[in-house]
């Protein structure tokens, strides 16, 4: 995934879901590379592009939204692929594989 402009929440999401997975977060990016597969944590507003992505990608792959609200949203546009949904706080709700 391309880098994108961090704020707040998603540098925290970053932070608190690498520290969960014992990964170390990539400057600039939205991405994580952990040993349960590769995580981006997205946006309500970047969840679809998103997942259009990680569905192209090989392994596990996981999409972690921002905030809880937005999670109905990412497991609509996550159905029919094999990208699992997790919670802001790296709970997963929906595992990868579909």
């Amino acid at each position: 995934m391309s880098p994108s402009r961090r704020n707040k929440a998603l540098t925290a999401t970053i932070n608190r879901i690498a520290l969960r997975y014992g990964a170390t977060p990539t400057d600039h990016s939205v991405e994580i590379a952990a040993k349960i597969g590769t995580i981006v944590v997205a946006t309500s507003a970047t969840v679809v592009d998103a997942i259009a992505e990680l569905g192209k990608r090989a392994g596990p792959v996981y999409v972690a939204m921002t905030n809880r609200e937005a999670l109905r949203d990412a497991r609509r546009a996550a159905e029919g692929t094999k990208v699992g949904v997790m919670q802001p706080d790296g709970e997963i709700v929906r595992p990868a594989g579909g």
